[in-house]
């Protein structure tokens, strides 16, 4: 199905941040700017849960250069392609358009497109 069929049986865009939320949609995608995207780091369970600087705890976040380099070479990819620069870059649009499209159809993509898997699935496409 295409975006526009999709956007189609979605209607046209009226979601504030309470009926996203309502939905589904966390806080923190909600919060997701092209500004701020690269910094969106992932917990263990693939989820979105804070932006880098953002928390003192222990836990182990992905969603950094060296983790998501980690992917891709587990999925095949060549070492010598994956410079830090295009990693960085690909990672911050691909967050970006995750989180737009969860907060633009939340009914059915809430809490389940913006993923580390779905982001290491987009970046293997690149």
């Amino acid at each position: 199905i295409s975006l526009d069929e999709f956007a189609s049986l979605h209607g046209p865009m009226q979601r504030d941040e309470s009926s996203c939320l309502q939905l589904g949609v966390q806080q923190i995608v909600l919060n997701i700017t092209a500004d701020n995207s690269a910094r969106l780091r992932f917990n263990r369970e693939g989820l979105p849960a804070c932006f880098s600087g953002q928390t003192a705890t222990n836990e182990q976040y992905f969603g950094h250069t060296t983790s998501l380099r980690q992917e891709l070479l587990k999925c095949g990819c060549k070492d010598s392609s994956l410079l830090d620069g295009w990693i960085a870059n690909h990672y911050r649009w691909i967050v970006w358009k995750l989180a737009s499209m969860e907060r633009r159809f939340p009914e059915s993509l809430a809490g389940n497109y913006l993923t580390y898997t779905h982001v290491i699935q987009q970046l293997k496409g690149r």
